[in-house]
Formats: structure tokens, sequence, C-alpha cells
């Protein structure tokens, strides 16, 4: 993928989150118009104030529902980077609350990509470290290779540790993401 500079369009998803506030921040600081996504306007209108400093620069833009299909299709519009950071923090004891979101957020977001990819010139997925942790601990030297296939396997025996249905929520999206980048990213 090509390196996309200064002045571009950036999306970032899930801006009023802790991780994509910091995102938001630096890509403003060096110069980028950036588009938020947030789930309603007051939290729009938040990220605005808190970034008065940039005034004109940034935008924001309501994805209520990642669950739904183009979800993500008018926010990416228009933009040339994207950095989808949005993963839904819900503390649950119940799989299917938790990880539907997760999946389908990072799939839809590079759905939306790839319907976009006119204008799209690169697509940053942040990681977790959730993605690699093990239970229960293993002793080792983690890195790019290491998944964290036991929180997958704790949810598919039963598991309602709401940690450990986050981390397998986290995991199971990076995996999807990856399989859907394989499979039909090559644009890019």
């Amino acid at each position: 993928m090509p390196a996309v500079k200064a002045p571009a369009k950036a999306l970032v998803t899930g801006a009023n989150g802790y991780l994509a506030a910091w995102i938001v921040r630096h890509l403003l600081e060096q110069g980028y118009n950036v588009r938020g996504t947030v789930r309603n306007a007051e939290k729009g209108e938040a990220l605005k104030r808190a970034f008065a400093e940039f005034e004109g620069k940034l935008e924001y833009t309501i994805v209520k529902d990642v669950l739904q299909e183009g979800a993500f299709d008018a926010a990416v519009e228009g933009v040339d980077l994207i950095v989808h950071s949005l993963s839904p923090v819900i503390i649950s004891n119940v799989p299917d609350d938790v990880i539907p979101p997760a999946v389908k957020g990072t799939v839809g977001i590079l759905q939306s990509a790839k319907r976009h990819q006119d204008t799209v010139k690169r697509v940053v997925v942040t990681g977790s470290v959730a993605t690699i942790i093990q239970f229960p601990p293993v002793p080792k030297v983690w890195d790019e290779s290491t998944v964290n296939e036991s929180s997958i396997a704790a949810i598919e025996q039963g598991s309602t540790n709401p940690g450990i249905i986050y981390c397998a929520s986290k995991t199971m999206a990076e995996k999807e993401a990856w399989a859907f980048i394989t499979a039909r990213m090559s644009f890019f």
C-alpha cells in the first residue's frame, strides 16, 4: 500500500475512543484532514470541542450500528486513508453480545474500503494485546505469528467470563480482517 501524506483526508473509526482520539490528534498535528465516526451527535460535538484548535480540519459522521450492512459506506466516501480503531467495549457474559459487533465492525469497514477503492489508498486496522495473550499464561516470546486461540477455545467450551469473551472478540475480528484482506483486498 502506498504511503498517504498530509493533507489527505483520513477516516478514524470510533474517533471518540481513547486510542482513536490520540490517533485523531496525531493526524491533525501532521496536517491531515480527519473525519471521525461516532455513535451520536453529542459524541461528535464533544470530539470537535476537544480539538477546537484544528477548526475546519475535523468533521464527524454518525455510525449508529456497525452490524448494519454498509454501515461505513457514507463515512468512507472521499477518504484517502482509513484507521480502524473502533471495537465496541461491551462488558457481558454473553458472547453474542460482544463478538458480532467486533467482527462485523472490522469486516464492515473493509467492505466499505473495497467499495470505495477508487479513493482509499491505505487501511490500517489497529490491534490489541488481547489477540495474543494466552489463558492460562504461557511463558514465551510473542511475535506476529502469536494468536490467542485459547480465548476462542474457551468460548467454544462455554466460557462466560467477560474478559475472555472480550479477548475472543478482538482475536476473531483480527482473524477475519486477515482473511478478508488475503481473499479480497488485492486492489491495494
